[in-house]
């Protein structure tokens, strides 16, 4: 979370500082045509907009990476510990709370006192197996 309020104020500061780079060359007066056309010059006009590429390029890397691990699937076993029942769902681990999840079908599973929850990453092609 923080890294994501991190990359904004990034975002916002080099846009700031592109603006500002902008307004100052318009306001400044005009200067000899071969300086203007330097590679420095170039550079200078065209680092905030690679900044600012840059910086999109990691949010969405980061978003997508976050993506993938909030939808890896889950195993969750749930044993009654009075008659030692055990029942078996598959979850996506952005639907595990502490006490309570949702399976892939839809259905919202809430423990009781005496259920205790067991949570083991699912092995690709053995998660849709373990279905009740």
């Amino acid at each position: 979370m923080i890294g994501k309020l991190i990359l904004t104020l990034l975002l916002i500061s080099g846009l700031f500082g592109y603006l500002r780079a902008q307004q100052r060359s318009a306001d400044a007066p005009r200067r000899q045509p071969a300086l203007a056309d330097s590679a420095a010059a170039r550079w200078q006009r065209r680092w905030p907009l690679l900044l600012l590429a840059l910086l999109l390029i990691i949010s969405a890397a980061l978003f997508w990476l976050q993506w993938q691990e909030q939808h890896r699937l889950f195993n969750v076993r749930v044993i009654n510990v009075h008659t030692g029942e055990v029942e078996h769902y598959v979850a996506y681990r952005d639907d595990i709370f502490d006490r309570r999840f949702r399976t892939l079908e839809g259905r919202v599973v809430n423990l009781a006192d005496i259920e205790r929850m067991e949570v083991v990453v699912a092995e690709e092609g053995a998660a849709t197996v373990m279905r009740p």
